[in-house]
C-alpha cells in the first residue's frame, strides 16, 4: 500500500506526533516515526507468521499504541 507508506514517511519527517487518551484521559504521546517503525515491525511478523495481502485479520484491541501498532502492521503487511 504505497500511499500509506508515503503518508507515513511523510509523518515520520515532521515533528508532530500521534496523542491517545485513555480512558482515565491520560495522554500519552509518539513521535511518528516511531509509530512507523513499530508498524514496519509489526508487518514483517504477521508477513514472517505467513499473512498474505489481502487476508482478513482481526485486531480485538483497546485504544492503545498496540492497536495502532497492529492498525498500521496490517496495512502495510
Amino acid at each position: 500500500m504505497k500511499d500509506l507508506q508515503q503518508a507515513l514517511a511523510h509523518a515520520a519527517a515532521s515533528e508532530k506526533a500521534l496523542t491517545l487518551v485513555s480512558r482515565k484521559e491520560e495522554e500519552a504521546t509518539w513521535p511518528w516515526a516511531s509509530v512507523q517503525g513499530r508498524a514496519r515491525a509489526t508487518a514483517g511478523r504477521l508477513m514472517k507468521l505467513g499473512v498474505q495481502p489481502g487476508e482478513r485479520v482481526v485486531l480485538v484491541f483497546p485504544t492503545t499504541i498496540e492497536f495502532m501498532d497492529a492498525f498500521f502492521g496490517c496495512l502495510l503487511a
